[in-house]
């Protein structure tokens, strides 16, 4: 027989009690098995007396945030809004939500929480706490965002809202019945006669055209997102350090116009990264910290001669790169920024100064170390040229994300 209180237990704690299994048929798990897993967490369920004093510090604990740690809802579901919780002794004033977008702009609106819809109620030391449906505006973009419920000037309670699709994205012609195929390409492991040991966006290019040219309408690619500069040799997809940005170890240096310009200057500036290349592509594994160190250097003598040529002549390439910072906004300066105090701090943000891990610090007179502050602004820069360059190229499609890879891996695709 099911223990309906230890259940409920295991729900307000996250642990699952069962699972569907791959011929769709639940599979419980055993009481023994959930308790083991609470106490593991810490968490007293060894007789009812101790399930049910749990229950009860977990639920209060519950009521009293005002808004959940992580609210999931599908975008079509908006209207519907979420849930927020909030005392009786709060509902005679206007309060506001405030909901900061996970590219960095920002939305806010007032309301009258008896307006809202009720859904429940809760009691706990003489204090009342309701439950209300808060509508979320139809518009919001799909995406990771924050929510803040303000009271006066002070966020009263804050928490991730998750805005998800509905479905997974379906083509058109699969949507139409149609049946098509295509190839997994690794980026990384993918060899050609001229790339830097690393396949890069011009590599990814010839490879749909090959593929297309045989027929085929797929090309699943690995996560091509932003990793640390700072340990490339840490290639997770799973630990990005942006979702937004795609990865400068992609670029195709030669592609980039300062390449061509530096070249007709020097005529060994070409020569001499094309012998670089060469080597890189002999060894027999991918060797992300060999290849990230050559493509880093090259592209901080192309950044000097951007800003010489460009920057300092607001020449057209000068006014493109304004509008792609402006156009990407506070997410690549935010991003940026983060990339130059990682590489400056060489550690996690959790270790940086205080006034580092603040997402809105700048270089102002309470900055703690004025070379600091000089130094990722420069650094910033630098790192934003970088991205620019990185978000020319269009990949033909997603993929799954791929297994994680730490270190060196063997190269897997070739191609001509």
């Amino acid at each position: 027989m099911r223990d309906a209180r230890l259940e409920r237990l295991c729900a307000l704690t996250g642990v699952e009690v069962g699972y569907q299994d791959v011929f769709g048929k639940w599979q419980p798990a055993s009481e023994t098995s959930q308790r083991a897993v609470l106490a593991a967490m810490g968490v007293d369920a060894r007789d009812e007396e101790s399930v049910e004093a749990a229950i009860a510090t977990r639920e209060a604990g519950q009521w009293k945030r005002v808004v959940p740690p992580v609210t999931v809802i599908a975008a079509s579901r908006l209207a519907e809004g979420m849930r927020i919780h909030l005392p009786e002794s709060s509902l005679s004033r206007t309060l506001l939500w405030r909901i900061a977008l996970e590219e960095g702009e920002g939305r806010e609106e007032g309301f009258d929480p008896l307006a809202l819809e009720t859904l429940e109620a809760f009691e706990s030391d003489g204090a009342r706490v309701l439950a209300f449906r808060l509508p979320l505006p139809r518009d919001l973009p799909q995406g990771y965002h924050r929510i803040a419920i303000v009271k006066g000037a002070v966020a009263v309670g804050e928490g991730a809202l998750v805005v998800a699709p509905d479905r997974c994205y379906v083509p058109p012609a699969i949507a139409q019945g149609a049946r098509v195929w295509g190839a997994a390409v690794q980026l990384y492991g993918v060899r050609s006669h001229r790339n830097a040991g690393i396949g890069d966006f011009t590599d990814l290019k010839h490879c749909a055209e090959i593929w297309g040219g045989r027929g085929a309408a797929i090309l699943g690619i690995n996560p091509l997102h932003a990793l640390s500069l700072r340990d490339p040799g840490l290639a997770s997809p799973y630990s990005p350090s942006s979702r937004l940005f795609l990865n400068p170890i992609y670029l195709d240096i030669e592609a980039i116009e300062d390449f061509a310009e530096l070249a007709a200057a020097d005529a060994s500036f070409s020569a001499r990264w094309r012998d670089e290349c060469a080597r890189l592509r002999e060894a027999g594994e991918v060797e992300y910290a060999r290849v990230a160190a050559a493509k880093r250097a090259i592209l901080e003598v192309m950044h000097a001669h951007f800003r010489k040529e460009h920057l300092e002549a607001a020449s057209r390439r000068a006014r493109g790169f304004a509008q792609f910072r402006r156009a990407r906004g506070e997410a690549l300066r935010r991003h940026a920024l983060h990339e130059a105090l990682r590489d400056f701090h060489s550690s996690a943000w959790r270790d940086w100064p205080e006034e580092h891990r603040d997402h809105s610090w700048a270089c102002t007179n309470t900055c703690n170390g004025r070379r600091t502050c000089s130094w990722a602004m420069r650094r910033r820069a630098r790192a934003s040229s970088a991205w620019a360059s990185a978000s020319m190229p269009t990949s033909p499609s997603r993929s799954r994300p791929t297994a994680p890879k730490r270190g060196p891996t063997r190269t897997s695709t070739r191609s001509a």
